[in-house]
C-alpha cells in the first residue's frame, strides 16, 4: 500500500511517529513523498493550540485529498474532531491513535517496536513541516559567535547553545538516545487538553527503558535524553513502589559515564524530589531539565490549577541555575483569563530572577473542554499579543546582555551586527517559540 504521512507535533509525538514510520516501513508499505501517489493519508498532529489545529487544517487541506483515506492522529484526534470534520474536505476522514494504526496496517506491536527502534542524535523530528524547524536563521548566529571566540579566545560558542533551544533538543553535538518514559499528563490544569488528547498517563516498563539504555551504552550513547509529558509522576500507574526516583537512579546506574535531560517534569514532582534532583544536577549526571513554571503569580497559579508555592520553587530552583551546569527550560503562558497586568509582572519578574537557560512564551489559547474556557476572559487577543512580544523581548535583551559577557572584547560594531543577525534570525537564538 502506498502511503503519505506527515506530522506538525512536538518532539512528544515526533518520537511515536516515527516508531509508526519504522512499523509501515517494516510491513512493506511504500511511504510516498507526494499525496498525490498514495492511497492512504496519515497526518499526525498537535492539538495543544488553536494555532496548531488551523495549521493541520491548512496542511491537509493542502494535500491532493481526492477520494483517498485520510486518517489523523496525534492529540487532535482527540481535541477537536467536529471542528476537523467540518473544515477538512473529504468524507472519507477517520481518527485514531497511532498504537492502532500500527497494529491496523502491520499487525505489529507499537510497544515492541519501540523498545527496539533506535531514535538518536541522527532522527529527524521535525518531519518536512518547515513551522517546526528549531535552527532556522540561528546558524548565521553561530557563524558569527565562532568568529569572535577565535578572534577573542573566548567560549561564547558553548552560552550560545546552551541558551539555544534548536542546539539543546535536535542538533546534537554528541551521540545520543531519546528514550520515551511516559506519555499523559496526570494534573489536571484549567487550560491545557494534553490528558485528553495523550489519553490515559501510561509508564513504560523500566526494563524497556533500561534495554534501550543498555544498547546506547553499547553504541557508546552516553547522552539520553528521557522524554515525558510529565516524567515526575512515573510508576505511579504501576502500583508497586517504582516511582521517578526509582526511574532516574536506574538509567543512571547503568553506566558512570551516562548522563540525563529531564523533558519534561512538572513543579510538584519536581519539589517532592528536588533532594535527588538536586544531587545529580551537583553531580554533572542530569545536563537538561525542562519544568514548565508557566506563571509567576501565585493567584493565576491557583486559577490554572497547578497548586505549588511559586517562590518556593523559585528558592529551589536559584541555586541550581547559579552553582551547577544543568541547563534549565520553562514555559510561560501569558495571557490566562485571570492574569492582570500586576500579575504580568510577576511573571516578568520570576523570569529574571529565575535565568533559566531556555524561556518558551506561549500566549493563552482558548481549548475545548477546559474549565478556562468559561471563565471571564479579561484579556483580548491584542493584550496577549502584547504580553508575548513584550516578555519574548525582554527575556531577548537579557539573555543577549549576558552573551556579550562572554566576549568581553567584542567592538560595538560587532555588538550591532550580532544583535541584528539574531534579529533577523527565523527563530531568534535565544528567544523560544
Amino acid at each position: 500500500m502506498k502511503i503519505y504521512i506527515e506530522h506538525n507535533g512536538c518532539l512528544n509525538l515526533a518520537l511515536d511517529y516515527n516508531v509508526m514510520l519504522y512499523a509501515l516501513k517494516q510491513a512493506q508499505h511504500e511511504l510516498v513523498q507526494d499525496s498525490q501517489n498514495a492511497d492512504v493519508i496519515i497526518f499526525a498532529g498537535c492539538g495543544v493550540r488553536s494555532e496548531w489545529v488551523s495549521n493541520a487544517i491548512r496542511r491537509i487541506n493542502s494535500l491532493d485529498i481526492g477520494h483517498k483515506e485520510v486518517i489523523i492522529t496525534g492529540c487532535i484526534a482527540n481535541i477537536e474532531t467536529e471542528r476537523i470534520r467540518k473544515m477538512v474536505n473529504t468524507n472519507h476522514l477517520s481518527f485514531n491513535n497511532i498504537k492502532d494504526i500500527v497494529n491496523t496496517f502491520t499487525l505489529l506491536d507499537f510497544d515492541g517496536l519501540s523498545r527496539v527502534f533506535s531514535q538518536n542524535e541522527t532522527t529527524n523530528f521535525m518531519g518536512d513541516n518547515p513551522l517546526r524547524n528549531k535552527i532556522g536563521g540561528k546558524e548565521k548566529v553561530l557563524q558569527f559567535i565562532q568568529k569572535l571566540d577565535k578572534k577573542y579566545n573566548t567560549s561564547a560558542e558553548l552560552f550560545f547553545k546552551n541558551n539555544t533551544s534548536g542546539y539543546a533538543f535536535y542538533h546534537e553535538d554528541e551521540p545520543v538516545e531519546f528514550i520515551v518514559a511516559a506519555r499523559g499528563c496526570p494534573y489536571r490544569c484549567t487550560y491545557c487538553t494534553i490528558p485528553k488528547g495523550r489519553g490515559a498517563y501510561e509508564s513504560v516498563k523500566i526494563e524497556s527503558i533500561l534495554y534501550k539504555v543498555e544498547n546506547a551504552v553499547r553504541n557508546h550513547r552516553y547522552k539520553i535524553i528521557i522524554i515525558g509529558d510529565e516524567l515526575g509522576n512515573y510508576g505511579y500507574d504501576f502500583k508497586d513502589g517504582t516511582n521517578f526516583k526509582t526511574l532516574i537512579d536506574s538509567v543512571l546506574m547503568v553506566d558512570s559515564r551516562i548522563n540525563i535531560s529531564l523533558r519534561y517534569i512538572e513543579p510538584i514532582p519536581f519539589i517532592r524530589y528536588y533532594d535527588v534532583i538536586a544531587s545529580y544536577c551537583y553531580n554533572k549526571r542530569i545536563s537538561l531539565i525542562h519544568l514548565p513554571i508557566q506563571s509567576g503569580a501565585q493567584s493565576v497559579l491557583t486559577a490554572m490549577n497547578r497548586n505549588y508555592n511559586i517562590n518556593k520553587l523559585i528558592g529551589l530552583c536559584e541555586p541550581l541555575t547559579k552553582e551547577t551546569s544543568t541547563i534549565f527550560c520553562t514555559n510561560w503562558l501569558v495571557g490566562f483569563p485571570t492574569e492582570s497586568d500586576i500579575d504580568f509582572n510577576m511573571t516578568i519578574q520570576a523570569a529574571k530572577r529565575l535565568n533559566f537557560n531556555l524561556n518558551t512564551i506561549i500566549p493563552y489559547s482558548p481549548r475545548p473542554d477546559t474549565i478556562a474556557i468559561s471563565l471571564p476572559q479579561l484579556n483580548s487577543e491584542s493584550t496577549i499579543r502584547f504580553r508575548r512580544n513584550t516578555l519574548e523581548h525582554i527575556i531577548l535583551e537579557f539573555k543577549f546582555a549576558q552573551l556579550l559577557k562572554q566576549i568581553p572584547p567584542i567592538s560595538t560594531i560587532e555588538k550591532e551586527q550580532l544583535w541584528e543577525l539574531i534579529q533577523n534570525a527565523e527563530d531568534s537564538p535565544i528567544k523560544q517559540l
